[in-house]
């Protein structure tokens, strides 16, 4: 009988923290970050995520927001194979999250994602349809609604696990 070793990979997901360099050293002096292999910034700002990898040492791959200077250096889409699962990460503005999912959820789609990770409204979400998934941390820096400052934790190995994470004012 073979058994195969199921490695499973723990990515932190964070974004729309907005120059607050404050609380991405809050999050590394808290250790929330223990773990965590890759991290993905939704955008705004971008080179947020640069300054996160240079404080934590862990790979950081973020996109350009719509509040991200037109010179930044990030791309505004990216597509990621991880343990098998395909991540769609973007900002979600030129999808109109902030209105519908409708639009976002067809792109991941076209691509074949089976994880597409977006930013943009500041709101959590995490939704799950036609074995897809879309996934909002909310904002870091500036939550929106009656939402906290959060990020969300995912775990890939036999299936997705997600774990969104509100910080205590």
């Amino acid at each position: 009988m073979e058994i195969l070793e199921v490695k499973n990979v723990k990515i932190a997901i964070l974004g729309d923290s907005h120059n607050h360099l404050e609380i991405l050293d809050q999050l590394h002096e808290e250790n929330r970050f223990q773990g965590v292999e890759l991290i993905l910034h939704t955008g705004d700002m971008c080179n947020d995520g640069s300054y996160l990898e240079d404080l934590t040492g862990i790979k950081v791959i973020g996109v350009k927001g719509n509040a991200d200077p037109v010179y930044t250096a990030c791309e505004s889409e990216v597509v990621l194979e991880l343990e098998g699962y395909k991540i769609f990460l973007t900002h979600g503005h030129r999808y109109g999250v902030k209105g519908s999912n409708d639009r976002l959820f067809y792109r991941g789609k076209e691509i074949g994602a089976d994880i597409v990770v977006f930013g943009h409204s500041h709101i959590p979400l995490t939704v799950e349809e036609e074995n897809m998934l879309l996934l909002n941390p909310g904002s870091i820096g500036f939550p929106r609604g009656l939402s906290k400052k959060s990020y969300g934790i995912v775990t890939l190995g036999d299936n997705i696990k997600v774990d969104l994470v509100e910080m205590e004012d």
